[in-house]
């Protein structure tokens, strides 16, 4: 099973949630995020996505049947990357957070 986390936006809990259901399930962990280092926190296998690469390599795909991939923008751009693991996804998870300031400017 391929599940794919993704959101344009940073800072909705893409990265926590699929680290959690990593862990949890003992999925292998694929990011394009080039500051994630959870292998060395949480001794999770990581694969890290190049960020020249506009596909995920056959070499990662075929690493394992159970992957969750934590998908970002990449500096305000949609990474092509995002829409060939999607394409490839079991599962979407689109985590979404309200903006607090937001919130509370209307109250």
């Amino acid at each position: 099973m391929k599940i794919v986390f993704f959101n344009i936006k940073g800072g909705v809990g893409k990265t926590s949630l699929s680290l959690s259901m990593a862990l949890t399930y003992k999925f292998n962990f694929v990011t394009n995020d080039i500051v994630t280092s959870l292998e060395e926190i949480h001794s999770i296998p990581t694969t890290k996505i190049a960020s020249n690469l506009k596909k995920i390599p056959r070499s990662i795909l075929g690493s394992s049947k159970h992957q969750i991939f934590d998908i970002g923008a990449m500096s305000g751009q949609i990474d092509p990357k995002a829409a060939h693991a999607i394409s490839l996804a079991d599962a979407i998870v689109i985590p979404t957070l309200c903006d607090v300031t937001k919130q509370q400017s209307k109250a």
